[in-house]
């Protein structure tokens, strides 16, 4: 018996990898997310897993792990969908700024409109701005998602500053119970004195 506690997790985990390698859930190369483990498969075997991070580190983890819990394969297809809000001032057209932003995203060489149209939608109205979800289909690879990011950010802030559209900064508006004294000049601040002559 105590032989048998002792070896549970080695014939759960060979259990466990036996039937990863058959099902072929996740393969080699895949980006996947498992409890707090996110990266990318570098090699499986028979008792554990190897998953390289995007920071580089690499986290070997028990193959009954992948077996007993959700994993989130990132890359089982070969686009994935990425989303990001906007929000222009209240006194812009929402009407001109959503196809201002459609037409600044289409044009970015990694938004895949081929497999599925840009779709943006006015949120909510927020405290400072009308804010607008962004969405687009590119590359399921991590550095895929931050690229494509990174160039339709900055496409859309181009196009809304060359068609005149504010992106407002937060507004905040404060209000007092009783009014206030505005204080001029350099109060509190002594005038030097002169020196005495003799």
């Amino acid at each position: 018996m105590a032989i048998g506690f002792a070896f549970k997790d080695v014939f759960e985990n060979f259990l466990a990898g036996v039937l990863l390698l058959i099902r072929e859930p996740f393969s080699i190369d895949d980006y996947i997310e498992c409890e707090d483990i996110e990266g990318q498969v570098e090699e499986i075997t028979i008792r554990d897993t190897h998953v390289r991070q995007t920071d580089g580190q690499l986290v070997v983890a028990p193959n009954a792990m992948f077996f007993k819990n959700p994993v989130t394969i990132r890359t089982a297809k070969d686009v994935r969908r990425t989303t990001i809000i906007c929000g222009v001032a209240y006194g812009e057209d929402v009407d001109e700024a959503r196809d201002v932003i459609a037409k600044a995203v289409r044009g970015v060489d990694t938004v895949r409109d081929d497999i599925r149209d840009v779709e943006i939608f006015a949120q909510e109205f927020a405290d400072s701005s009308i804010n607008f979800e962004v969405t687009w289909w590119t590359g399921s690879r991590p550095i895929d998602i931050r690229s494509s990011r990174d160039k339709v950010v900055s496409a859309v802030k181009r196009a809304l500053d060359d068609a005149g559209i504010e992106i407002p900064f937060p507004y905040r508006t404060l209000t007092f119970k009783e009014p206030l004294t505005m204080n001029k000049g350099n109060e509190g601040q002594s005038d030097p004195t002169p020196a005495d002559s003799d």
